[in-house]
C-alpha cells in the first residue's frame, strides 16, 4: 500500500463513496475546529485550517488507493490501536503520516505540525514549526476525538497542557465543539468540473519538479533539528529525571517520617504518662501500703496505655516490614495456585475495611481449570492492595470490583475498579511513589500500589492505571502468559478448593 500511496501518479479519490466520504467529513471537521480555536486565540486562521484538513493525511491516503476497503478499515473493533493498522497498512497511521508528508513535498511548517501530531508540542516547536499552530491543530484532533468524531488519532500533548499553553478555557473549546459539531460541511464538489483546473496542476507539478534541489536541502536542515531537537531532549529528560529522583526521594523521607513519627510521638506520650503514674503509685503505697490494691489501680491506669504502646509499636513494625518488601522483597518461589483462591484470600483480607466504609466487594468466580505459577502470597498480597485502594477511594454505598481479562497475546490481567472520584491528572505520574502525599480522590499515602507494583515486576508483569475507561477508576494487575495454566487440575483427592465470592452485577 505504502509504495502506492507514495508513487508520483494517484487515482482520482470520489470522496463521496461510502466510509471515504466519513474520512472527508472528519478531515474538515478537524479543520473548522482548528479555524475556529486559531480565531479564538488570535492565530492565522487559514494556516490552523490547512494544517487541521491534512492531519489525517495517513487516511486520506488510504482512501486515495484502496477506497472499497475503507469502511471495514473504520469498523476496526479499537481504532486507537495501531496494531490493526500495521496489520493492514503495514505501517502504523503516524508513520504512514510522516513518509506521505516526505514524499509530497508538504512545505516545511506544515510538515513539522502535521507529520508529527503524536509527539509533544514542544518538541515539535524545536524542529522550527509555529508553538501556537502546533497546539491548535493538536488541541482541535483531541477535541473532536474525545467528542467520538474522530479517526483513532494519537496526539503527544496531553489537552491540559495544551489548553494552558492557548490560554485556553476548557469551557471554550466545549462551545466550539458543539457549534461545530452542529454546522453544515459543504457536500464534496467533482474539481473536475473546474475550468482550466488540469492545466494549473500540471503547472504546479512543473515547478515542483524544479524545486526538486530546494526540497532535498531543505529535508537535509530538517534532519538537522532533528538531531538538534532529540539532543536536547535527552538533556532535558536527563534533567527531569535528577529533578524526580531528588524530588521523590523529599516526598519518601517525608511520608516515611510522618508514618514512623506520629506513632512514636503516641509512644513518648504513653511513656511519659506511665512515668507519672509510678509516681502516683508510690505516693498511694505511703498511704495504703496494702500491695493488692496498689497494684490494681496501676493496672487500671496502665494497661490502656501500654496496649496502646503495643499497638503503634506494631504500626511501626508494618510500616518497616512494608518498606523492607516494596525496597527488597524477597526471591519468588512460584507455586500453582488457581485463581479463584487468590482473588478470594485477597477479598476475604480486605472485606473487614469494606464493610466498616460501607463498600460492597464485587469479586468473580474463576474458571476452576485457570491458574498461575506464582508466589501466591505475593500475588495476593498484590491484588489486596489494589483492591484496598479501591475500597479506600469508594464513597459509602460505592463499590469496588475485581475481574479477569485474557489479553490477545495471553497475558492474564486482574481488573481491579472503583467507583471513586478517580485521579486528577495532574498526580497521575505519582501514583506508584511510596508514601506520595498529594494524591486526590481519598487514595491513601503509603506503599499498597507501591508494592503491588513491585511484586508483579518481580513476576514479569506490571501494574497499571487505564485510562480508556470512564467513569471509574481501573488497576490492572497484568501477569505474563508464561505463567497461566489454563488447564490446571487440583490435587489427587479431586476435592477443590473453595472459590469465595460469586459474581454480582453492580448496581
Amino acid at each position: 500500500m505504502l509504495e502506492c500511496i507514495e508513487r508520483d501518479r494517484v487515482p482520482f479519490v470520489d470522496w463521496r463513496r461510502p466510509g471515504v466520504e466519513r474520512v472527508w467529513r472528519i478531515s474538515q471537521f478537524f479543520a473548522y475546529v482548528a479555524e475556529a480555536i486559531a480565531l479564538k486565540v488570535g492565530s492565522d486562521s487559514s494556516q490552523a485550517f490547512t494544517a487541521g484538513l491534512l492531519t489525517p493525511l495517513g487516511w486520506l491516503g488510504v482512501c486515495a488507493v484502496q477506497p472499497e476497503k475503507v469502511p471495514t478499515f473504520l469498523a476496526a473493533a479499537d481504532l486507537e490501536s495501531p496494531g490493526w493498522q500495521v496489520a493492514a497498512w503495514g505501517v502504523d497511521h503516524a508513520t504512514l503520516t510522516r513518509r506521505l508528508v516526505r514524499s509530497w513535498r508538504l512545505p516545511a511548517g506544515l510538515a513539522d505540525v502535521v507529520g508529527h501530531l503524536d509527539w509533544n508540542a514542544n518538541l515539535v516547536a524545536r524542529l522550527g514549526a509555529d508553538a501556537t499552530l502546533v497546539r491548535i491543530v493538536q488541541t482541535a484532533v483531541t477535541a473532536v476525538e474525545d467528542a467520538g468524531h474522530g479517526l483513532g488519532l494519537k496526539v503527544g500533548t496531553p489537552l491540559a497542557e495544551l489548553l494552558t499553553g492557548l490560554n485556553l478555557s476548557q469551557e471554550t473549546l466545549t462551545e466550539i465543539i458543539e457549534r461545530k459539531s452542529n454546522a453544515m460541511i459543504p457536500a464534496f464538489d467533482d474539481p473536475r468540473s473546474q475550468p482550466l483546473l488540469t492545466d494549473v496542476i500540471r503547472l504546479t507539478l512543473e515547478n515542483r519538479q524544479r524545486r526538486e534541489k530546494a526540497w532535498i536541502e531543505q529535508l537535509n536542515l530538517d534532519i538537522d533539528r532533528l538531531q538538534t531537537a532529540f539532543v536536547q531532549q535527552i538533556a532535558d529528560e536527563e534533567q527531569r529525571l535528577e529533578r524526580q529522583k531528588v524530588t521523590a526521594l523529599a516526598e519518601f523521607a517525608g511520608g516515611a517520617g510522618h508514618e514512623i513519627n506520629n506513632p512514636l510521638a503516641v509512644i513518648s506520650g504513653q511513656a511519659q504518662y506511665i512515668l507519672k503514674q509510678m509516681q502516683w503509685a508510690e505516693e498511694l503505697l505511703l498511704e495504703d501500703p496494702t500491695p493488692a490494691a496498689v497494684l490494681e489501680a496501676i493496672k487500671a491506669k496502665l494497661t490502656k496505655p501500654l496496649q496502646t504502646i503495643v499497638s503503634q509499636s506494631q504500626r511501626i513494625h508494618h510500616v518497616i516490614t512494608d518498606l523492607m518488601q516494596f525496597a527488597r522483597p524477597q526471591p519468588s518461589r512460584a507455586t500453582v495456585t488457581a485463581v479463584a483462591k487468590l482473588i478470594a484470600e485477597a477479598a476475604l483480607a480486605v472485606r473487614p475495611l469494606a464493610d466498616e466504609r460501607r463498600v460492597r466487594l464485587i469479586c468473580p468466580e474463576a474458571a476452576g481449570q485457570l491458574a498461575l505459577r506464582v508466589d501466591a502470597g505475593q500475588i495476593r498480597l498484590a491484588l489486596s492492595a489494589l483492591l484496598r485502594n479501591g475500597v479506600e477511594a469508594a464513597p459509602q454505598d460505592g463499590w469496588t470490583s475485581v475481574r479477569i481479562q485474557r489479553e490477545a497475546n495471553g497475558d492474564l490481567a486482574f481488573a481491579v475498579e472503583d467507583n471513586g472520584p478517580g485521579i486528577a491528572e495532574a498526580h497521575r505520574e505519582h501514583i506508584f511513589d511510596p508514601f506520595y502525599s498529594g494524591r486526590s480522590a481519598g487514595r491513601g499515602r503509603g506503599l499498597g500500589l507501591s508494592t503491588a507494583w513491585r511484586l508483579a515486576r518481580q513476576h514479569g508483569g506490571d501494574v497499571v492505571l487505564d485510562r480508556a475507561v470512564q467513569g471509574v477508576t481501573r488497576f490492572q494487575l497484568i501477569l505474563p502468559a508464561s505463567v497461566v495454566l489454563d488447564n490446571y487440575v487440583p490435587a489427587a483427592n479431586g476435592k477443590r478448593e473453595p472459590v469465595g465470592y460469586k459474581l454480582s452485577a453492580i448496581g
